[in-house]
């Protein structure tokens, strides 16, 4: 019965949605480059979107979106705003807005970048990892295919940490959060 109910789980998963770069108010999608200094792994993503967006200042922020299938897990350690096998590190967590959780990474102490990371599951934003692990508990029990979803946004511009929380307050404020970012980057 276990085994059925594991194939059953595993049928159940949805056809890959390739995201593609939601339109932000006030924002501008500039062309990102093939390999930039800062890209999350991702490694168990089914599917993976990286763009830069500028303000009419010239402020740049970055939106990173994975999409994560049956039992791939976006709150893993190889997931998330800290590159894996690069000089990135985290020094410290920050406050962000509710739905997300803020952190300050470093390179080789020279460069400094402010990340937001939220997580996305059947249409709901949260920052809270065990109840992103819950939901998508639940989901496989119910047998549904809704992908659960990494999303971060970034960015190394600004002089002081507050210039960098503000750049990030805006663009999610102008973006609608996570869970409208995942649904904008989705729909066909």
């Amino acid at each position: 019965l276990a085994g059925l109910w594991s194939g059953l789980a595993r049928s159940a998963n949805a056809e890959a949605v390739v995201p593609n770069a939601p339109e932000v108010p006030g924002w501008s999608l500039v062309e990102t480059p093939m390999r930039t200094d800062w890209q999350p792994t991702g490694a168990a993503a089914s599917e993976r979107l990286h763009v830069i967006y500028r303000d009419r200042q010239g402020r740049s922020v970055d939106l990173y979106l994975a999409a994560y299938r049956g039992d791939a897990d976006p709150t893993a350690s190889a997931e998330g705003a800290v590159p894996q096998d690069t000089p990135w590190r985290r020094v410290r967590g920050l406050p962000a807005t509710p739905d997300m959780m803020g952190e300050e990474l470093v390179w080789n102490a020279t460069r400094h970048r402010m990340a937001w990371t939220g997580y996305v599951a059947g249409g709901v934003s949260s920052a809270n990892t065990l109840a992103l692990r819950l939901s998508g508990l639940g989901e496989r029990l119910a047998l549904r295919a809704q992908p659960r979803w990494l999303v971060i946004i970034s960015t190394s511009d600004g002089a002081s940490r507050e210039e960098a929380k503000g750049l990030l307050h805006r663009f999610h404020a102008r973006s609608g959060g996570p869970a409208a970012l995942v649904e904008a980057a989705t729909q066909r």
